[in-house]
C-alpha cells in the first residue's frame, strides 16, 4: 500500500496549528510598495532561471513555485536571524562557501507537505531576496533541506508577507501575476494553490520541476504517475520522493 499519508497534505487532512489560536501581533513591520520598489532598484533580479533551467513565464510563476515547493506554510519570524558562512554545495568541502543569513520560523499552519515540528530554520542565500523583520508573518514555498529549509525559488517569489494592520497579503516579488495578490487575504492565495495542485493530478504532461507538493498529488490514476514514479524509484539524490510512491 503506498505511503501517500505521509506526504499528501490537502488542507482539511494535514493541519498542523502549532500557532493556531495565536493572534497576530498588530504591532508587526508593515510592508508598503515603496518599500517593495526601492528593494528592486538596488537588487533588480527577479527573472530567473528554475532548477531546470527555463525562465519560468510570468503567468506560470505561481503554478510552478506550487509544484516545485516540498513544504508549504505560514509562520512567524522568531528572531533578527543570524548570518554564517557555509559550504556551497551540501556534504562537499570543495571550498566554495556562501553568505547565508538563517531565520527561525514558528510554525502557524502547515497547509501541503508534512512537517512535525513547532519551528523550522529558513535559509536565505541570495542578496537579491528580501530578508523579513522579527515578527513578521509569513506565508512561505519551501524546498525541504538536510535540516533547514530555503525558499522555492531563489528570488521573492516564494515568500508572501500576512501584512498588517488587516492581515492581508503582500507580494515581496514585484512581479505583477504575485502583486494581485496584494490587499488580499490569504484564504483567496490558499484557494489558489489548491486549484494548481488539483490541476496537476489530471496534467498529461508538465515541463518544470516537481517537489512533494506535487509529487504527493499523483494517484494511481493520474496520467504523470507512472512517469514519475519511474524518475525517482531508486533515485538516490532523492530518495524522500521514491518513499512517496512506495
Amino acid at each position: 500500500m503506498k505511503k501517500l499519508w505521509k506526504w499528501l497534505a490537502l488542507p482539511a487532512a494535514l493541519l498542523l496549528c502549532t500557532a493556531c489560536g495565536t493572534p497576530y501581533d498588530p504591532n508587526r513591520h508593515q510592508y508598503t510598495p515603496e518599500e517593495r520598489s526601492a528593494h528592486y532598484e538596488e537588487y533588480p533580479y527577479d527573472q530567473l532561471p528554475n532548477a531546470c533551467g527555463f525562465v519560468i513565464p510570468d503567468d506560470r510563476l505561481l503554478e510552478s513555485t506550487v509544484l516545485a515547493s516540498d513544504l508549504i506554510v505560514t509562520g512567524t519570524v522568531a528572531d533578527a536571524g543570524t548570518t554564517q558562512e557555509v559550504s556551497l554545495l551540501e556534504g562537499i568541502d570543495d571550498g566554495s562557501t556562501a553568505i547565508v543569513t538563517s531565520y527561525q520560523i514558528d510554525v502557524r499552519e502547515v497547509l501541503y507537505g508534512s512537517y512535525d515540528g513547532e519551528q523550522l530554520t529558513l535559509r536565505f542565500y541570495w542578496p537579491f531576496q528580501t530578508k523579513p523583520y522579527q515578527g513578521d508573518e509569513l506565508f512561505l514555498f519551501l524546498a525541504v533541506g538536510p535540516d533547514y529549509c530555503l525558499p522555492t525559488t531563489a528570488s521573492n517569489y516564494s515568500v508572501f508577507v500576512i501584512n498588517p494592520p488587516d492581515d492581508r497579503l503582500f507580494a515581496l516579488s514585484n512581479k505583477e501575476v504575485l502583486t494581485a495578490f496584494d490587499g488580499r487575504k490569504p484564504k483567496s492565495l490558499e484557494a489558489e494553490i489548491d486549484g494548481i495542485v488539483e490541476g496537476f493530478q489530471s496534467a498529461a504532461e508538465y515541463p518544470y520541476s516537481t517537489g512533494a507538493v506535487a509529487l504527493s498529488a499523483l494517484t494511481e490514476d493520474s496520467p504523470l504517475y507512472e512517469e514519475y514514479r519511474d524518475i525517482y524509484r531508486d533515485n538516490p539524490y532523492y530518495p524522500e520522493y521514491a518513499e512517496i510512491f512506495e
